[in-house]
């Protein structure tokens, strides 16, 4: 049964406990009354100000969260591409948190981001698939970063590939690119792909000794990857394809928890080279 809407008493914020009559808002000594006063408009100025406050850190999480998108994404004006040529949606039936757009020689050209992510997972040196200009860095770093939001926010990430060896290599491509756009050129997907099982367990034991004297304790993200590391290094009965699956995901996660991953993409580049 419902409770009563009223406030225990006149001059009080505290609500009534007694139950509500049947069909109705108040109890029976409320309803009475000529003009009760209700629980919620007495709480009203205590609310308001929590309640904008809540306004604006959430209207400042959207548009952080859009200017990852880049320009054009809520005016979709002078774009050079009016749909996506892998999925050749058309641009105005994109939902802004799907819209990712670059600039390129004075031009914004528009994808939607999973199409243009599984593009990127599919080649080592991803290209405008209307122009063939590569890529730039700060492109590949926002598809990341929108990536690494969906995967921590459980929001759909793009699917990928249902054969193994597919996948496997994709997320290997990923990785390295993010290698090469934090100036750590060289670094090709064979590197990671011949690794053993005992080779990606030695990796991120290396990388656990190495977070925690490279990494400050009053750092948000120590412990997840500390926990992230001890995971990979436990005991582990999955067959080799689905462990190394396990490890690219566990570092692709990992890259993408900080806005500038330069000290955590040394690290671990430092325990591939050791391992």
């Amino acid at each position: 049964m419902n409770r009563c809407s009223a406030v225990k008493r006149k001059g009080s914020v505290e609500p009534c406990r007694t139950n509500a009559l049947r069909g109705h808002t108040l109890c029976g000594r409320h309803a009475k009354m000529k003009t009760p006063i209700l629980w919620v408009d007495a709480n009203q100025p205590h609310t308001s100000p929590i309640t904008k406050i809540q306004s604006l850190v959430r209207g400042w999480l959207i548009r952080r969260r859009l200017s990852y998108a880049g320009d054009r994404v809520l005016s979709r004006k002078d774009l050079a591409n009016d749909e996506d040529i892998i999925t050749c949606s058309d641009v105005k039936r994109v939902h802004p948190m799907d819209f990712f757009s670059f600039q390129e020689n004075g031009k914004t050209w528009w994808f939607e981001f999973s199409s243009l992510w599984t593009w990127c997972m599919r080649n080592v040196q991803p290209y405008n698939p209307y122009t063939k200009v590569p890529l730039d860095a700060d492109t590949r770093k926002r598809l990341r970063t929108i990536w690494g939001y969906k995967r921590r926010h459980r929001e759909d990430v793009p699917e990928e590939s249902t054969v193994p060896e597919e996948r496997l290599s994709h997320r290997a491509n990923i990785i390295v690119q993010h290698f090469e756009d934090y100036g750590f050129a060289g670094v090709g997907p064979s590197m990671l792909l011949h690794h053993s099982r005992a080779d990606l367990q030695t990796i991120f034991v290396l990388l656990h000794r190495d977070i925690e004297t490279v990494i400050p304790a009053s750092d948000p993200f120590r412990n997840r990857i500390a926990a992230i590391c001890a995971s990979r290094t436990s005991p582990s009965y999955s067959t080799q394809s689905l462990y190394c699956l396990n490890c690219f995901s566990a570092l692709l996660y990992i890259i993408t928890l900080y806005r500038d991953p330069y000290i955590i993409t040394f690290s671990i580049l430092s325990a591939l080279y050791r391992a």
